[in-house]
């Protein structure tokens, strides 16, 4: 779905901008690869990207151009762990502290605004542009190690910018769901720019097929990674009845999210079921008119209800609480778990047009003028950076 083609042609070359040095750090493939296709379609160019992420995150990025936008394209893979805890967090933030003090780039995209981009780019005074692609609705909810710090008694020795999760000089972000989310959080509107899914604009509509009776897909969660233990055991409470009931059904799979460790494999309760590990692009790339999704509230299940695909919402008392109260806000009907085990899976139109605004590839062009993201002509030194 994300197509590298040349977009010299779509803009004269006086209008390009010759930057220096870009540093894209994130920990989820899907963050690297649109930041990447929003710099190709951006009017801005710059020298030199540098990709800073987990060793194992870009061995499973595929194969990548050399240049992106006229610019040399660098992995630069880590090894430290990426594990939840204070530790494991203090000496990832001063590994990647010391990164970019090697490198001094011009300006920073992040994927999720972590604790140590939003540090690093006021240390070194980088500008700082986030990416928000997947959907979140609750900004009460608390978010990793920086929300822990912000309202502890750590939060007296850290910057108040530095320790609230999201942050950032701008957030590009998909939507107006998400935009409500980021101001509640306390980021300015103005500072708050919207792109849309754009990792879905050359996707088609499902094709139809004579042949296929349609799937039903239960998306899995990764409530486990998050450290929410309750409501990954819940997860498996309901996956193992539906599990039960559609065991001898050869169109029910479970659709095993990319952060879902859990070893279903092993697991006699699963025994007979179809799993489905695809990333998302080839999940939704083979989504057919026939085929139904069950899920909660889920960035993948927005993306094929988008893409005219199926989608039944199921609530629960413990899996969903947090997001029970969103599916009345946003005018969704979900089913309970017995409804679904009573066959009550009409599909629901959810409201994409709030969680996805249209594509706008512009959006990134309006944010570095907004940054004054100088030039190599206006900025001498940066040109000697980049050419060392």
């Amino acid at each position: 779905m994300l197509m590298w083609q040349s977009y010299e042609t779509a803009q004269p070359s006086s209008s390009r901008l010759v930057g220096g040095r870009v540093w894209v750090s994130a920990e989820v493939r899907e963050e690297i690869r649109e930041i990447l296709l929003m710099l190709d379609r951006s009017a801005a160019r710059f020298r030199e990207i540098l990709i800073d992420a987990p060793a194992p995150v870009l061995d499973r990025l595929g194969a990548l151009p050399e240049r992106v936008a006229g610019a040399r394209v660098r992995l630069m893979p880590y090894h430290h762990s990426t594990k939840v805890g204070v530790a494991a967090k203090l000496r990832g933030l001063a590994q990647f502290i010391l990164r970019i003090a090697r490198r001094r780039p011009d300006v920073l995209f992040s994927g999720f605004s972590m604790m140590r981009h939003r540090l690093a780019a006021g240390i070194f005074r980088v500008p700082h542009v986030a990416y928000l692609r997947g959907v979140v609705f609750d900004p009460q909810l608390a978010s990793g190690i920086s929300d822990r710090i912000r309202v502890s008694a750590l939060s007296r020795l850290v910057p108040g910018k530095a320790a609230t999760s999201y942050h950032a000089d701008f957030v590009l972000t998909v939507g107006d769901v998400n935009r409500d989310f980021l101001i509640a959080r306390g980021i300015p509107a103005e500072h708050i720019a919207l792109t849309g899914p754009v990792w879905l604009h050359d996707s088609a509509p499902p094709l139809p097929s004579d042949t296929d009776a349609g799937r039903i897909y239960f998306l899995t969660t990764a409530w486990q990674a998050h450290g929410l233990l309750t409501e990954h055991e819940a997860q498996l409470r309901i996956t193992r009845r539906l599990a039960e009931h559609w065991r001898h059904d050869a169109r029910f799979v479970m659709r095993v999210h990319p952060r879902d460790r859990y070893d279903y494999e092993s697991d006699d309760a699963y025994r007979g079921v179809a799993l489905d590990r695809r990333t998302p692009e080839e999940f939704l790339r083979g989504l057919r008119p026939a085929d139904l999704i069950i899920a909660p509230l889920s960035t993948l299940a927005f993306e094929a209800a988008y893409l005219g695909g199926s989608v039944v919402f199921y609530s629960d008392d413990v899996a969903t609480k947090a997001y029970n109260h969103v599916y009345e806000r946003l005018g969704i009907d979900a089913r309970s778990v017995e409804q679904i085990l009573a066959d009550d899976l009409r599909p629901q139109r959810p409201p994409v047009d709030d969680i996805f605004s249209p594509i706008d590839f512009h959006a990134l062009d309006r944010v570095l003028g907004s940054l004054a993201v100088h030039t190599e002509t206006s900025r001498p030194e940066a040109a000697h950076r980049v050419g060392q």
